[in-house]
């Protein structure tokens, strides 16, 4: 039997009786219903998730992973409480390869989420000549280390790239860790 919450019995009025759209948001966001995104309350455990199921993904979405809390002994340069995600499918490390070496644009969004995380988005010129997202990095930091982390782990998955044009923020770090780990660009613009 479905009884409707807007029925007023005997004129008793409830809080029931009174709920809002807002109410039931909250009572969704609570108890993780309907989100297939959210795999867990905690931020961090719900990542961890999240990166695992693109772990079992032939995508290869997942460039690299470093949670917070713990070391990578594969980059042992980054603290224990820096987090980063690198983020790449085929079709994007397909456009890097193809578009790579004639324009490409880091750009860097600041405190994207609660935590203040950075995004940073490495772009290329398509075929029309439209800026198209080819990594993502997710980071508490973003710094030349990191950078240089960024750039060596998509030069693994693409092979050295050597654009015709390197544009950045007007920040060395940037332009320094590209040149490390890829190649020198023939020409380099600043965005302000």
């Amino acid at each position: 039997m479905v009884i409707s919450i807007r029925d007023i019995a005997n004129n008793h009025l409830e809080r029931t009786h009174l709920l809002t759209k807002k109410d039931l948001y909250n009572i969704e966001a609570s108890f993780n219903l309907n989100n297939e995104a959210v795999h867990h309350s905690n931020d961090a455990t719900s990542v961890g998730a999240w990166v695992e199921k693109l772990k079992s993904d032939d995508k290869l979405s997942l460039v690299y992973y470093k949670p917070q809390g713990q070391i990578d002994t594969n980059h042992i340069e980054l603290k224990e409480d820096y987090f980063l995600l690198l983020i790449m499918n085929d079709y994007q490390k397909s456009m890097l390869s193809k578009f790579g070496n004639d324009v490409i644009c880091i750009d860097e969004t600041h405190g994207m989420n609660w935590y203040h995380f950075d995004l940073t988005t490495i772009m290329v010129l398509d075929d029309l000549r439209e800026g198209f997202p080819c990594c993502f990095m997710i980071s508490n930091r973003v710094d030349e280390m990191v950078l240089r982390i960024l750039f060596s782990e998509v030069r693994d998955k693409t092979g050295i790239i050597q654009p015709n044009v390197f544009m950045s923020y007007m920040a060395e770090s940037f332009y320094n860790a590209w040149v490390v780990e890829m190649e020198p660009p023939k020409h380099r613009l600043y965005c302000t």
